[in-house]
């Protein structure tokens, strides 16, 4: 069976309560009048448009586009693109579509592989990190576990705060035993970076030397024909 996602349906207890109260307002008014009242009814009528525009149009663009919002977490978590991780973590900011994410997150972060190391878009690995922050502590093992596969020296702070903290001892071991191996791609690429600024440093003293013995063996022969011209003399 196919599995789908929770995604919200209708507008919920606010929606049913502005419409109960634009359902009311008209018999208020009618009310009011009959019990000697003084209405400006012009001012109770601009009310009832806004109420009815309150009941009508609001709630139903914002639940349009959570419900927007859960259908695209869907198909991506079908694709299962690991690609879209950025999309996937930073949509676990929002609490109305979090549940959506998580779920999303879970099954595209199943299908990372060590190739994927290095190859997914620049923000993969913050976007990870900053949904730490959001989720919930299963889906923290989940972005731990990504951050396992694809994980950079980018990560260290992050983890490093939740192994201090964690909301659950699984959480802490995990980020325990994840920070070596971060730490460890760490340096392994700032090595690089290292021995080229030595090579360059090395290539620099060099060309200093080439300069310093070019300018000794031009000057050299002027300094041997005056002392010549002057022996002569």
């Amino acid at each position: 069976m196919r599995e789908t996602m929770s995604v919200p349906k209708g507008g919920g207890l606010a929606r049913q309560i502005n419409y109960i109260l634009l359902l009311a307002f008209p018999a208020f008014i009618y009310w009011l009048g009959n019990n000697g009242g003084h209405i400006n009814l012009y001012l109770y009528l601009l009310l009832w448009i806004e109420a009815l525009l309150i009941a009508l149009i609001t709630p139903r663009h914002r639940y349009s586009k959570i419900h927007q919002s859960c259908l695209l977490l869907e198909s991506l978590s079908e694709l299962g693109d690991p690609r879209c991780l950025v999309t996937v973590a930073a949509s676990m900011k929002y609490a109305v579509v979090r549940d959506a994410a998580t779920s999303a997150l879970a099954k595209v972060t199943a299908n990372l592989r060590p190739d994927h190391y290095g190859t997914l878009p620049g923000d993969t690995i913050p976007s990870l990190c900053k949904a730490l922050d959001w989720a919930n502590s299963d889906a923290k093992l989940v972005i731990l576990n990504a951050l396992a596969v694809i994980g950079d020296g980018r990560a260290i702070a992050s983890v490093e705060r939740l192994e201090r903290k964690p909301p659950t001892p699984d959480v802490g071991t995990a980020a325990s035993d994840l920070l070596p191996i971060l730490r460890h791609r760490d340096m392994e690429s700032k090595a690089p970076t290292q021995l080229l600024r030595s090579s360059i440093q090395a290539n620099e003293g060099e060309q200093e030397l080439l300069r310093a013995a070019a300018s000794a063996s031009a000057d050299d022969p002027d300094m041997l024909l005056r002392a010549a011209g002057a022996e002569k003399e």
